[in-house]
């Protein structure tokens, strides 16, 4: 139920670099609606210049609205912009090197750096500079240009200029994606040594404590039957369900590295896994969960595992034909129970003497309680069932919430 999520509300840096070139085609759009507002309405209406409006038009219309499909085309094929800075270039040269159509051939070279970073922004200012002088030496035939700094310098250098700007956002783009990328590296490396502590953790806390009692009272077994051999049949038997404890406590560590940590919250995780262990048996559950939010990923967790030992206690040892499971709120503590109608068994006063009885589960119930920051209490009688509680105050799940 842990887990580092990239910063919510940064979209993708693909769809950033969508949006910033949808932007350049609108502004190309903007420049053509200019062209045609400034020019006289005789020379708008003149075949050649309304035939290369509409074919301007279209080279920035057809991107914008298919941008998913035409985007990724234009980045894997330069060509295609070459295309297009072919087509502004010939408009211009219909509409006139200081019509407003100017503008748009500037978004021809932002698209170069854009696209296709330092490289693009070069070879397409280079192209857009030889082609605004072409059209100017032919435009100079045809009206008086008067050849000032600021027409043979000084509006050209405007598209290396421009050229750049997209390179150099493109470059800022590139350098987020590549920190985004090492972000989700960390994060994954993070969740991984998390994971492996947490294994680890309960392979100490459960199974190797389990493990290490049973390996004591195996060890103690051969002096019991020469000295007092009539409880060895009992330790014999301790040493028998201390061994099935020991295999569920397995088996759940095996599940909990299929399944993954849960990332729902702890009324669903306890629904699932106790709907799996419903199915798995015939003994009756009754569940009332309540929503329970103000709880940190590791509590729930622990509080998760306690339920499914506490079932698996029920399903072995209890021989109940009924089980109740609650989670609720009460006196600003969290509080789970699971209640069964079996056979009950005398509680010993301290954790030492339900080991020695072979109780090593409720040891690690016990363990998990501590964990979550709560405690555990179990209030059991033979012939009376067995009723396990956990307290955790909301104040300590709320500090957890926060680390």
């Amino acid at each position: 139920m842990t887990g580092t999520a990239l910063t919510p509300g940064r979209p993708p840096v693909t769809d950033l670099l969508a949006d910033l070139a949808r932007g350049i085609l609108r502004i190309r759009l903007v420049a053509v609606a200019l062209t045609i507002l400034s020019l006289p309405t005789a020379v708008v209406q003149t075949q050649a210049l309304s035939i290369a409006l509409v074919v301007a038009m279209a080279v920035s219309v057809i991107p914008l609205l298919s941008w998913d499909r035409v985007g990724p085309a234009l980045l894997r094929h330069p060509l295609l912009l070459t295309l297009d800075a072919v087509v502004a270039l010939g408009v211009m040269l219909v509409a006139g090197p200081h019509s407003p159509f100017f503008y748009f051939t500037l978004g021809t070279a932002a698209l170069g750096g854009l696209l296709y970073r330092w490289v693009g922004a070069t070879l397409f200012s280079l192209i857009m500079l030889a082609g605004y002088g072409l059209v100017v030496t032919f435009a100079a035939r045809l009206i008086d240009i008067d050849p000032t700094f600021h027409n043979l310098v000084g509006i050209p250098a405007l598209y290396p200029i421009i050229g750049a700007v997209g390179a150099g956002i493109r470059a800022l783009l590139d350098r987020q994606a590549a920190t985004e990328e090492r972000l989700e590296h960390a994060n994954a490396r993070a969740a991984a040594a998390e994971e492996r502590t947490r294994l680890a953790r309960e392979l100490h806390d459960s199974l190797g404590k389990t493990l290490h009692g049973i390996q004591l009272a195996a060890a103690a077994l051969p002096h019991r039957i020469s000295a007092e051999p009539q409880r060895a049949g009992a330790d014999a038997e301790a040493i028998a369900r201390a061994a099935l404890v020991a295999a569920s406590q397995a088996r759940a560590l095996i599940t909990g590295l299929r399944s993954g940590p849960d990332h729902g919250s702890l009324r669903e995780a306890l629904e699932t896994r106790i709907g799996s262990w419903r199915d798995g048996g015939d003994i009756e559950v009754e569940l009332s969960l309540d929503e329970i939010q103000r709880l940190g990923p590791d509590t729930c967790d622990e509080l998760v595992a306690i339920a499914e030992e506490a079932l698996h206690n029920v399903t072995h040892h209890a021989q109940a034909s009924h089980v109740r499971v609650d989670l609720a709120i009460d006196d600003d503590c969290a509080v789970l129970r699971i209640v069964d109608d079996g056979i009950g068994f005398e509680v010993p006063a301290h954790l030492a003497t339900l080991a020695d009885a072979g109780h090593f589960g409720l040891v690690g119930l016990h363990e998990r309680a501590e964990r979550a920051g709560g405690r555990l209490h179990v209030r059991s009688r033979p012939g009376e069932g067995t009723a396990i509680a956990v307290r955790v105050p909301l104040s300590a799940s709320d500090m957890e919430a926060l680390v």
